[in-house]
């Protein structure tokens, strides 16, 4: 009978301990818990919002998976523009004409040597000119990026066949942003002190003439470097150079003088030993 009472007020006992738990804050269902909110599995958790899985996290939302990838963009450069050339030749084909360019009449060797070297100009689409009103024309309408000019000059007076001449420091009006204009004349080099203009610096022969204009020509064909729209004064400094070359060979060839350093204002001269021959 003791025994029994004693049960019930075990049983009364716990039963007011857990309304207090209860009422008073004590232990509640937890809400982090696994498979409960802010758990494992729940908001918070893993694979829930906020956790692996969830948003922002892996796999979620702006998260590895989720989120959308783009591959990086870069500028694409400019595309090459290959240069355009233009070719002007002035040289006689008559007795008349080698008069009106070089003040003389010509004896049989030099119109042997002009003949000889007339076929020589016709590089690529030269052009032959007669008046000094052809190549103005030419020059006010050519949009060419490399424009050589070949011929004989007295004084920085271009010569023209029919006796008419071009004064060649006008040529640095002719210049635009994306051309320059190489003189293959006696002592073209201190005709102009335009950076678009590039001249020979003594004194050449028709034959020498040719030689550098080939050269030129062949350089500036072959040389997948020379942008001048994109990169004019690279382009320019590196056909100054082809230039410079070409008339240092065409004196090696013959063994003839060549200046250096002072163009026809002045410098050094040296003289090469002609170390090969060519017809």
């Amino acid at each position: 009978m003791k025994l029994v009472r004693h049960s019930k007020f075990l049983l009364v006992l716990a039963l007011i301990t857990c309304l207090l738990v209860a009422g008073c804050g004590g232990y509640r269902r937890p809400t982090t818990s696994i498979g409960g909110r802010g758990g494992i599995g729940e908001r918070g958790g893993i694979g829930e919002r906020g956790g692996i899985g969830g948003r922002g996290g892996i796999g979620g939302r702006g998260g590895i998976g989720e989120g959308v990838y783009s591959e990086p963009v870069y500028a694409e450069p400019a595309p090459r523009k290959e240069p355009t050339i233009s070719s002007l030749v002035s040289v006689p084909r008559t007795g008349p004409e080698f008069q009106n360019i070089f003040g003389e009449s010509p004896t049989k060797s030099t119109e042997y040597s002009v003949e000889r070297n007339l076929s020589k100009f016709a590089h690529g689409d030269s052009q032959f000119l007669i008046s000094s009103q052809q190549l103005r024309k030419f020059l006010e309408v050519d949009t060419s990026n490399v424009l050589l000019l070949v011929g004989h000059n007295k004084a920085g007076q271009f010569m023209l066949p029919d006796g008419s001449s071009f004064k060649l420091a006008e040529i640095d009006s002719y210049t635009t942003r994306n051309r320059v204009v190489v003189l293959i004349s006696c002592n073209s080099a201190s005709v102009s002190s335009s950076g678009s203009t590039i001249g020979i610096k003594g004194k050449i022969d028709y034959d020498q003439a040719s030689r550098i204009q080939s050269v030129v020509l062949d350089e500036i064909y072959t040389r997948h470097d020379l942008d001048f729209e994109n990169n004019y004064n690279y382009s320019v400094d590196e056909t100054t150079k082809i230039v410079e070359a070409a008339e240092l060979r065409a004196h090696v060839i013959k063994g003839t003088p060549y200046v250096v350093g002072g163009g026809a204002a002045g410098g050094a001269t040296i003289t090469y030993i002609t170390i090969f021959t060519q017809d």
